[in-house]
């Protein structure tokens, strides 16, 4: 398998059900913070992501969010989520990965890498060993770097759709 696929793709964060994750033996979560649980630069969660959240805890799946940006960036948002996070992730290298894999208290293949992006969520969590699930970005962003990485991700993403929906959705 590629390190770019991604096990299992959604719409949106809000489109994955505890069952969803207990199914697959997963009791705990690495969640990307941009584009993922709030519109890109934003402290103010995504509509229904704080709702998701407060699911997942009733449900006993740990969750903390890790991201590239600045502490600045993510404590608010971390914040009105009650969220545990790291900042400065430097995903996609596995030292976020091992540290929440630490965190949580259980093995790297029940936990989910949750994120927007191939090059870093999908990626660092594939050489991690977990569980990945790519999330469609909430808005695509206006940034040179973010378009670029976007562009060469749209051909690997469509063939994963595709060979997704000849599989029935896997």
């Amino acid at each position: 398998m590629s390190i770019f696929k991604p096990d299992l793709m959604v719409h949106s964060i809000m489109d994955i059900q505890p069952s969803d994750l207990q199914d697959r033996g997963i009791q705990a979560m690495i969640l990307d913070a941009d584009n993922t649980l709030s519109v890109h630069g934003s402290a103010i969660p995504y509509n229904g992501v704080p709702d998701w959240i407060q699911t997942m805890k009733a449900a006993n799946i740990s969750m903390l969010i890790a991201s590239n940006n600045t502490q600045q960036r993510i404590h608010p948002l971390a914040q009105n989520l009650g969220l545990e996070y790291r900042y400065m992730s430097l995903k996609p290298l596995p030292f976020i990965f091992c540290s929440a894999r630490k965190t949580f208290g259980v093995p790297r293949k029940k936990i989910a890498v949750i994120g927007d992006q191939l090059f870093t969520d999908i990626v660092g969590g594939h050489l991690a060993g977990m569980m990945t699930i790519l999330v469609e970005p909430f808005e695509m962003e206006t940034g040179m770097l973010a378009l670029f990485k976007r562009k060469l991700e749209a051909p690997l993403i469509r063939r994963y759709r595709k060979h997704q929906t000849r599989n029935g959705g896997r």
